[in-house]
């Protein structure tokens, strides 16, 4: 363990925190312990268990005093600090422009190595102010990179490539962070790096010790590495400072953690609290087993709330990520500085659950499981989405390709159930529950899904899916599930005769748009594509009277030409035959109980008629 120093004290000895040992509890200090190293525990600790006692693992320094002139409040920066926090959450940086994002002409690759430039045009005060120590803050695709090795010309921005890495999307949109003094709002602040100090503008009528700011400089606050059996109870994990720019590619999987738990088993974190961190919360890497998160608060994230990966797909047992639970948590206001993070990444991990979670206010997904874009094998299997209520995803100036829940490559066993998703939002391909490249031998079974910017399930592609006893309520803009390459994988082969899935026994409702879509490229086989579909014994509602289409083909949703397909080449034995399909205004539960649509599908309706979170 390394060094802690308490407010008031000089360094402690590591032996200080087990002051208050009894027995293999051990009671922590009251209030906050500021540390500027992580604390280290290892195997000396296990069978411990550490109680909080109001006490705040701190990363962060308190800003005493503000000197206060011109409208602004000014204090020293501490060497190596480099954000600011305002009781417990972050303090935005101030950024031109003043709301919303500069969408970019294009974005061309360079020829030369590592380069690439973004065209568009800026006001000429702007270009002037943004050399002035600005940080360059780019969404495109899923992606939210920073950078601050960017040089302003008279046609855009040239980038540097360690910063954005190759990819380059003409859709992208850009915001300039940390601009002069003069383009400060109320409640923002910048980092004046000339004079070392942080510069706030007050909300109107904010007095100085009416709130309590925190500058950060430590990157980690705790590693657990080698232990067993240690629990960690009602400590508040706070304030860090990790702002290092770096490409951090899908779903933010560089970023570091607060706290970080390696190469040990049955560790356990219970009412804890994470907040105002600048990176993950908590990453469990390589050789952990059995690991518990439970009834924790995660809030005002930089990055994402949890982080479970072994570090390499296929490995030997002892260094898999294995049997973890992560369970009534409440994750919310993450992605500050990444917002190509998600709530919860479980990339190569196994036998994982994730049940009874809310989640919400995260800019890009909010469950992400598996980390394999084909059909290959691989070590993620038999993991557990269970009773989560996900809502209120996503920004639609922001990242896309999302989805509430994201499933990813091959995972035998994995079973996605009862969940209740609502109101997802991103730029474009945004869907409720996303079964992406090579999802396979998944069921998804007795979920709510509603007001989706597309379609509340979509399958890019896969193979031998079960997707059963669902409820999927479709917005104007989306069909009730949709389809793309079916069970093609990345080089455009089919499987012949693999169905995608078995779509089985759910309530669909739809207003204004067909039933489902299914994306034909013309340089796909068509029929094969369709004949990849499986299901039936499903009930289908049309709000609108007039849209008597049940399925469609479309280029990937994009160009919306719905072109319909007739019944008889659509609907074949194993294939809708027996499904129902109705139109009207929108139906109440007494009348799909008439229609003898199955009870627990009408209860999860009721939910939904409710307003259910």
């Amino acid at each position: 363990m390394r060094k802690l120093m308490t407010p008031g004290a000089v360094a402690a000895d590591a032996g200080a925190i087990f002051k208050n040992r009894v027995g293999n509890t051990v009671t922590l200090p009251k209030g906050r312990v500021a540390v500027t190293e992580p604390i280290r525990i290892g195997a000396e600790c296990s069978g411990c268990a550490f109680v909080g006692d109001g006490t705040v693992i701190d990363g962060g320094a308190s800003v005493a005093k503000w000197t206060c002139y011109g409208g602004l409040w000014s204090a020293p920066l501490p060497k190596g600090h480099r954000l600011l926090y305002r009781n417990g959450a972050h303090v935005v940086n101030n950024r031109w422009p003043e709301t919303g994002v500069v969408p970019c002409e294009n974005w061309e690759l360079s020829k030369e190595p590592y380069r690439s430039f973004l065209h568009l045009s800026l006001p000429d005060r702007i270009r002037k102010a943004a050399a002035e120590g600005a940080e360059l803050v780019i969404y495109y695709g899923w992606n939210c990179a920073r950078c601050r090795k960017f040089k302003i010309t008279d046609e855009g921005l040239e980038l540097s490539q360690d910063e954005v890495g190759c990819r380059h999307d003409g859709t992208c949109r850009i915001v300039f962070e940390n601009m002069p003094s003069v383009f400060l709002q109320s409640g923002q602040w910048r980092l004046d790096a000339k004079s070392n100090q942080v510069l706030y503008k007050p909300l109107p009528g904010e007095r100085p010790d009416e709130a309590e700011f925190f500058t950060t400089g430590a990157k980690e606050l705790l590693v657990v590495d080698g232990a067993k059996d240690i629990t960690f109870r009602g400590i508040a994990f706070r304030n860090t400072g990790d702002d290092a720019i770096a490409n951090t590619g899908q779903a933010d999987a560089v970023t570091d953690a607060a706290v970080e738990v390696l190469r040990s088993d049955k560790i356990a974190f219970e009412n804890c609290r994470f907040e105002a961190l600048s990176g993950w919360a908590l990453f469990i890497g390589e050789g952990t087993h059995g690991n518990r998160v439970a009834d924790c608060a995660f809030r005002n994230l930089g990055s994402g709330a949890i982080h479970l990966s072994a570090e390499k797909d296929i490995a030997p047992e002892d260094e898999y990520c294995r049997g973890h639970v992560i369970e009534r948590c409440t994750m919310a206001d993450g992605g500050k500085r990444k917002a190509g993070c998600v709530a919860v990444l479980s990339r190569y991990a196994a036998d994982v659950v994730i049940r009874d979670n809310t989640i919400t206010r995260f800019p890009y997904s909010g469950i992400s499981c598996g980390w394999n874009w084909s059909f290959k094998k691989t070590m993620t299997s038999n993991n557990l989405i269970s009773g989560n209520r996900i809502f209120d995803l996503g920004d639609e100036d922001l990242v896309g390709d999302m989805g509430a829940i994201y499933m990813l490559g091959r995972q035998p066993g994995t079973v996605i159930e009862n969940n209740r998703i609502r109101d997802i939002r991103g730029t474009v391909f945004c869907w409720g529950i996303y079964l992406d490249e090579g999802s396979s031998e998944m069921t998804v079974r007795g979920n709510l899904v509603s007001d989706c910017k597309l379609e509340p399930f979509h399958v890019h592609y896969g193979m031998d899916n079960l997707i059963t006893g669902n409820v999927l309520v479709a917005g104007k803009k989306g069909a009730c599930c949709s389809v793309t390459r079916a069970t093609m994988d990345a080089n455009n082969k089919f499987e012949p005769g693999t169905k995608v899935f078995d779509f089985t026994g759910n309530l669909c409702i739809a207003d204004g748009m067909p039933f489902y879509l299914k994306s034909i490229w013309e340089t796909y086989p068509r029929q094969e594509l369709i004949d990849a579909w499986k299901g039936d014994n499903n009930f289908c509602w049309q709000i609108d009277e007039d849209c008597k289409v049940k399925v469609c083909e479309d280029w990937h949703f994009i160009n919306l030409t719905m072109t319909p397909l007739a019944d008889d080449e659509f609907i074949a034995p194993g294939r809708e035959e027996h499904s129902v399909f109705r139109s009207g205004p929108r139906p109440s539960a007494a009348r799909l109980r008439a229609e003898n649509v199955p009870e627990a599908l009408v209860r999860l309706y009721e939910a939904y008629l409710g307003g259910a979170k």
